[in-house]
């Protein structure tokens, strides 16, 4: 928010309205705002911003010191002026401006202050409706994941367990934060092309034949056309298919190596091995973490990355 080239000013606030307790509570500020004001928390009875905030109107107040409404959490405040964040007739909270100069601010300054009040609240609205959205989408993946895990009796929590390896190993590679938002996605959904694969296959406590490995190492395609339709989740749906590929170009199910493999299907890949060796399986007892750590170093180069299993046991030596 940049407002100085408009008038001037010593500092600006948005304040958002809580749903919970209804009280205005700072979320943004282009100058600094002290720590009193910042912990205040504003009911709409008080106040400048609270009768704003409380009657949907701009209010201009030239000299703080005569206006009864005025807080004074700073004492070199002389103007104020406030308008409300609407949408539509609902106010959501307020934008607020103060001046250590009296009669700082007019009425083109009120005006001016309210259209950009405007396009603050329509930008603040879409992105409670997006985190909204995205809470939606991972409600509904923790809901297939536990789908998927009802087959697979004993892979209970692994999908959770990987999901967490791998944001641990995205922060040491300091991978962005788009990257960790999809890979935080596709370690939940990383498996879920097993609901395509038979009980039978998936709960097997002898060595799988090869016909049988044949259909389980289908997995990954299974998991992408299931999710491909879904635009939010482009990016997951390339670290799903891509999760067994190994780095050596061995892997499956497009024999991609090295850099093709996207950076997210090379974490989940190490993140996904090193739980599987550390639990339990039909066909056998978890290893230790030592022999883990050992296969996983062995396998650096042909079926890692080694610089994403180097990360991941600097992220086990911390811990």
């Amino acid at each position: 928010m940049h407002l100085n080239n408009t008038f001037g000013y010593e500092r600006v606030g948005i304040l958002t309205i809580d749903g919970n307790t209804g009280e205005l509570v700072i979320q943004a500020a282009e100058k600094p705002f002290s720590k009193r004001a910042i912990k205040k928390r504003i009911r709409l009875k008080q106040g400048i911003t609270g009768y704003v905030a409380r009657t949907g109107k701009p209010y201009l107040a030239n000299d703080v010191s005569k206006d009864p409404r005025y807080l004074g959490l700073d004492r070199k405040t002389k103007a104020e002026v406030c308008v409300p964040l609407k949408i539509g007739e609902k106010v959501i909270g307020v934008i607020n401006v103060e001046s250590y100069k009296k009669n700082a601010f007019d009425d083109d300054d009120v005006r001016i202050l309210a259209l950009i009040g405007n396009q603050a609240a329509v930008a603040f609205e879409n992105s409670r409706l997006y985190k909204s959205l995205e809470a939606s989408y991972l409600d509904t993946i923790k809901t297939l994941v536990l789908a998927m895990e009802a087959k697979d009796h004993d892979t209970r929590g692994h999908s959770e367990r990987v999901r967490k390896y791998a944001i641990k190993i995205a922060e040491q590679l300091q991978l962005s934060d788009s990257q960790m938002s999809v890979l935080n996605y596709a370690g939940y959904l990383h498996d879920i092309g097993k609901i395509g694969i038979s009980d039978f296959i998936l709960n097997k406590k002898e060595p799988l034949t090869k016909s049988e490995y044949k259909i389980i190492k289908k997995h990954p395609e299974i998991g992408h056309n299931m999710l491909k339709g879904v635009k939010h989740l482009y990016g997951v749906c390339k670290i799903i298919r891509s999760e067994h590929e190994k780095f050596d170009g061995s892997g499956y199910p497009d024999g991609l190596k090295n850099r093709e493999i996207p950076v997210g299907a090379r974490i989940i890949a190490v993140a996904d091995a090193y739980d599987a060796m550390t639990t339990d399986r039909p066909y056998r007892k978890a290893l230790p973490q030592k022999e883990a750590i050992r296969r996983l170093k062995a396998g650096a180069g042909t079926q890692f990355d080694p610089m994403v299993v180097r990360s991941f046991l600097e992220v086990l030596d911390r811990e």
